[in-house]
């Protein structure tokens, strides 16, 4: 296979030396003659590599120019004379039929003419697929053939859901009618010739019966033939169909309003379509556009027309339920909706919000859409499992990028500006471990220079799910870090400590942080290994916030809830009682203890007396229950 490629490459820098142009000069795209009797090919390399399976090959004749939209025969009539034998002797036989073929109608003298596309959906490649479309392949180029239910669109001939999804991403019409003979829409080719998956996949983009020669000019978008229609023909611009009213009853709006045909859509307004008209689903044309992503005729039916923003399907669904079923929704649909009257996003039965439905799915995209649009409001309702939109998603990623987007924090970052490379190199490690963060980056001020106490910060630490405090030396120092924590304490937001520098444990800050351990590290060669404990603990706090929200005032049996990581209850601390004798003894004994690494705490009169020595003695025998104490 390699020495294949390499000898096309070969050729095809030998022939570009030729004719730069050699692609679509010596391969142009096939056509029938003689009236449609005959047809022949040009052996178009593009087309055989797709036919022989050789992806590496179809990058490369597509890197050199070969058109994406060329047509070309591949099945070849054959006059040796065996097959003309066959002919002959079948001429005869009643009962013979001719083998299908998957290139269309074999004869000598029924000729298809495939584009790459069609080679592409006939071997279910869909890579090739892909690639294809996004070089510029047009999904509604028909094939040339002299057979009318031949001469039709890739999406009639696709075989699975996954070439039809991608299809129908890229703009193929779900209601492509191909006349001359042959009146049937890809939905009702499928119904007939059993693919049913498929069938199921166009009923969700839309997709109906053959109707009315309105209908298809609306489709497709053809203004000039809607205008003889309607002027001309008088054909009422609300009618359902002639001999059907089709599956669904759509009138020429909705296919209008399935295809995004905005001229065509206005053109029928203004002869008077009904714009609340509702399909059996129960859906507007409004609700087809927004549904199927068309953000143009969206504002143009709100905006010139007045739509119903609000109107519900036969299900009771809003809109927005409706658009969050949907991959890549744009948040300018939510907008428009938004700003032409949509009073609420809905919710479902269950209590599923759109956002619980988009996350479910994991539409990234349409879930940020959502929280954009205003709909950040809903990350923490809960439907009637008692399951938050934000934790409809097993994935984590998801969960990040869409807290980031409502601007939900799970970690506050308390610190002292002169270690900020290191606060912001684990503010980084944090967040690539999807765990959202936030801290006041401001400076030269800062902090720790004096800056007036910001309402936005108290908000941020009371709304996160962890205060993560870095410790270093001129932490302690600062009244504002001081402020942070003690605001962070009333509030009972958890805090977790992390040592950066060797710190003086003072009295203040013992008041914060005595009950639990700390993770070290000032040692920056055990980095990774200390976030990984780090990371454990933060993740405690952020699912202990999520399961215990409404219990979070009893999540402990002392006081006002301060939590340090990792949790570990049977951890061994030393205790200094001095009596208020000698104090300074005791301090050089914990800093001591501090540097061989032993948790040690000395007793102290609590900053501005909140605490009585009494409670305290109370409040650390509580804590002694669970831990090893040594009074000295």
């Amino acid at each position: 296979m390699q020495h294949d490629y390499d000898n096309l490459t070969s050729a095809l820098a030998q022939a570009n030396s030729l004719d730069s142009n050699f692609a679509t000069s010596w391969y142009p795209s096939g056509v029938l003659q003689c009236g449609g009797f005959v047809a022949r090919t040009v052996r178009n390399p593009l087309h055989l590599a797709i036919k022989t399976n050789q992806p590496a090959m179809v990058t490369a004749l597509l890197d050199i120019g070969f058109n994406p939209n060329a047509r070309d025969k591949i099945e070849v009539a054959n006059f040796d004379l065996r097959h003309v034998y066959t002919k002959v002797f079948c001429f005869f036989s009643l009962n013979h039929t001719e083998r299908p073929s998957s290139y269309g109608p074999r004869s000598w003298f029924r000729h298809t003419l495939l584009t790459p596309l069609h080679m592409a959906v006939i071997h279910g490649d869909l890579d090739v697929l892909k690639e294809l479309l996004e070089v510029g392949a047009d999904p509604n180029r028909p094939a040339l053939s002299n057979v009318p239910h031949a001469a039709i669109p890739p999406l009639f001939w696709v075989g699975n859901v996954q070439d039809a999804e991608v299809l129908l991403a890229h703009g193929a019409n779900q209601l492509y009618v191909p006349k001359h003979g042959f009146y049937l829409t890809p939905y009702e080719d499928a119904i007939l010739n059993g693919r049913h998956s498929i069938a199921r996949t166009l009923e969700t983009w839309g997709s109906d019966i053959a109707l009315t020669p309105l209908h298809d000019a609306a489709a497709k978008g053809d203004v000039n033939e809607m205008e003889r229609l309607l002027s001309h023909e008088r054909i009422d611009v609300n009618v359902l169909g002639e001999q059907s009213n089709g599956i669904f009853h759509p009138t020429p709006l909705h296919w209008a309003a399935v295809r995004g045909q905005v001229a065509a859509a206005r053109l029928l307004l203004q002869n008077g379509a009904d714009i609340e008209a509702k399909d059996v689903l129960g859906r507007t044309p409004l609700a087809w556009a927004c549904y199927l992503n068309h953000k143009a005729l969206v504002a143009m039916v709100l905006g010139e027309f007045d739509a119903n923003a609000n109107a519900r399907d036969a299900l009771g669904r809003t809109i927005a339920i409706l658009c969050a079923d949907q991959e890549d929704m744009d948040a300018e649909i939510f907008y428009l909706l938004r700003n032409h009257g949509l009073v609420d996003f809905g919710q479902l039965e269950n209590g599923d919000t759109p956002l619980h439905i988009a996350m479910k799915r994991s539409h990234q995209r349409t879930a940020i859409a959502l929280v954009r649009a205003g709909s950040s409001s809903s990350l923490t309702t809960v439907n009637s499992e008692g399951i938050r939109a934000i934790d409809a998603t097993s994935s984590s990623e998801l969960q990040f990028m869409i807290k980031k987007e409502a601007g939900e924090r799970d970690v506050m970052i308390s610190y002292s500006h002169n270690i900020s490379a290191f606060a912001l190199k684990l503010r980084a490690s944090l967040e690539a471990n999807c765990l959202t963060t936030l801290m006041d980056e401001m400076d030269p001020t800062g902090i720790n220079g004096g800056s007036v106490w910001r309402d936005e910060i108290a908000r941020s630490i009371k709304n996160a799910a962890v205060l993560l405090c870095v410790l270093s030396e001129d932490y302690p120092k600062s009244q504002w870090c001081m402020k942070e924590l003690a605001f962070a304490k009333e509030h009972n937001v958890p805090v977790v400590a992390a040592l950066a520098q060797a710190t003086e444990m003072t009295d203040e800050l013992q008041v914060y942080l005595w009950s639990r351990q700390l993770v070290d590290f000032r040692d920056r060669e055990g980095y990774d290994h200390q976030l990984r404990a780090l990371l454990d603990g933060l993740r405690a706090e952020v699912e202990m916030r999520r399961t215990c929200r409404k219990n979070a005032k009893q999540r402990f049996r002392f006081g006002r809830p301060t939590s340090m990581v990792p949790v570990n209850l049977n951890a061994s601390f030393v205790y200094i009682s001095h009596g208020h004798c000698h104090p300074d003894v005791a301090k050089r004994l914990q800093e001591g203890l501090w540097e061989r690494g032993v948790l040690a705490y000395v007793d102290h009169s609590h900053v501005n007396e909140t605490m009585s020595p009494k409670d305290a003695i109370f409040t650390l025998r509580g804590v002694c229950s669970a831990a090893l104490g040594a009074f000295l």
